[in-house]
């Protein structure tokens, strides 16, 4: 569905890919295993995307998943043990979102 954005031969630069971002590529981190942004954040679920020129992408300085404002599914009666949720979110109806918040900082 993104071949077009991500497909070889584009110039664009998926943020995920990057040195700089956090966590997703970390054998000792087990966010590993979840890269999405969706709901449960499995790999299926990885909805949200930053892509940046190579140029833009040359100056970024860090990055992540952040996901304290996201319960998961809504269904859930724990949160996911994958990460922190903030303590004021005890059900799936508290989240802030069903998508976690993908950030980039960039050193301009």
């Amino acid at each position: 569905m993104l071949e077009a954005l991500l497909g070889a031969g584009t110039p664009l630069v998926d943020a995920y890919g990057l040195d700089a971002f956090a966590g997703l590529f970390d054998p000792k981190d087990q966010r590993r295993e979840r890269p999405g942004t969706f709901q449960s954040c499995a790999l299926a679920n990885r909805l949200d995307y930053i892509l940046l020129s190579p140029e833009l992408a040359a100056r970024v300085t860090a990055g992540g998943v952040f996901r304290k404002g996201l319960w998961g599914n809504p269904e859930n009666r724990n949160p996911p043990k994958h990460w922190e949720v903030y303590g004021e979110i005890d059900a799936g109806r508290h989240a802030a979102s069903d998508h976690a918040a993908v950030w980039i900082d960039v050193d301009l």
